[in-house]
């Protein structure tokens, strides 16, 4: 890569993520607020390949031990709507500027979070919450917990508390997509749909809903794919290699869409989060990706319950159906 387009793709890059080392700098800029998103999801699969799955925070891991001065967000009940049928989808606007504003966050701060998840699984969920509801001063640590530990950086056990902040939601619609949206998108030369799921799940041999399989012509990209063993993320150098290698750029001229399947009754496909800031870091190494705003909608992350077929999977069912067209949130993980 030459220097300048380096020079961008670092630009880029810092946009979306921090370092472990400038993070320590910064523990006492008034600024910046720090988000422990700790939490897991315990999943058992049975003798025939279906899988359950519990959503857990982690408050006793941050009353343990935290990066000083963070706050803890749970990302099984604070970013979420309690009212809404479908599991885990995004907390409304009023609730999302509750909940910030009362732990202090507000529309001044620049916000990091980190995780001890592999792949930044819940750091990088609040990053796109903030992001759909237009807050892009938002990081996420690079390596999370895990990399701030093994380097012997500070911890704490002191919770803050921080004067009550102003946090203004402005929602931006291009940041979720429906059912019906990733239906009228099937086949499309300009778009590549992406399976960010694992092999298990992709084939259909493991599955979590109704019916097993993925939605017609999606690739698979494993989410681990874009981290390295120290939890920290790819070069964008590399991820660019491994995004053409596996055919996403190269077959979808920047129209990506990325997929995810959740849902015990409900077929639900949804993208995991960590593909977002790698996404971004690509932005600006792919030619032909336009950018925000541009028809190829390169940056929309995807899932739906879709009433289509699944590879490998029988005919839908009425809950199905109905998810569907309720609209449901495209882009939480499990």
């Amino acid at each position: 890569m030459s220097c300048p387009l380096r020079e961008v793709v670092e630009r880029a890059r810092a946009a979306h993520l921090v370092e472990t080392g400038w993070l320590e700098e910064h523990l006492s800029d008034p600024s910046v607020r720090i988000v422990d998103m700790r939490g897991r999801v315990d999943s058992r699969t049975d003798e025939i390949g279906y899988q359950t799955a519990s959503y857990l925070g982690s408050p006793e891991e941050y009353a343990a031990g935290h990066i000083p001065g963070a706050i803890y967000l749970d990302w099984t009940s604070d970013l979420i709507d309690e009212s809404d049928p479908v599991p885990a989808q995004v907390a409304p606007p009023d609730k999302l500027a509750r909940v910030l504003g009362e732990r202090g966050v507000g529309d001044e701060h620049l916000v990091v979070a980190y995780d001890d998840h592999g792949s930044s699984q819940f750091a990088t969920r609040l990053w796109w919450v903030l992001r759909c509801y237009g807050h892009t001063e938002c990081r996420v640590l690079n390596g999370g917990w895990t990399r701030w530990m093994a380097e012997g950086r500070p911890t704490s056990t002191d919770a803050p508390r921080y004067p009550r902040a102003t946090f203004t939601p402005r929602p931006q619609p291009e940041w979720r997509k429906s059912a019906e949206d990733v239906l009228a998108r099937i086949g499309r030369p300009d778009v590549a749909l992406v399976d960010a799921r694992d092999e298990g799940q992709f084939t259909g041999r493991i599955r979590r809903g109704v019916r097993g399989g993925r939605i017609p012509g999606a690739l698979n990209f494993p989410r681990e794919r874009l981290v390295r063993p120290d939890h920290t993320f790819e070069e964008p150098e590399r991820l660019l290699e491994a995004v053409t290698e596996a055919g996403i750029v190269t077959g979808a001229g920047g129209g990506g869409l990325l997929q995810r399947r959740r849902g015990r009754h409900v077929r639900t496909f949804r993208a995991q989060h960590a593909w977002l800031p790698s996404v971004e870091q690509l932005r600006r190494l792919v030619e032909r990706v336009e950018p925000p705003g541009g028809p190829s909608g390169r940056d929309r992350v995807v899932s739906s319950s879709l009433p289509a077929p699944a590879l490998a999977a029988p005919a839908p069912v009425e809950a199905e159906v109905s998810a569907a067209r309720r609209g449901a949130d495209l882009r939480f993980p499990l």
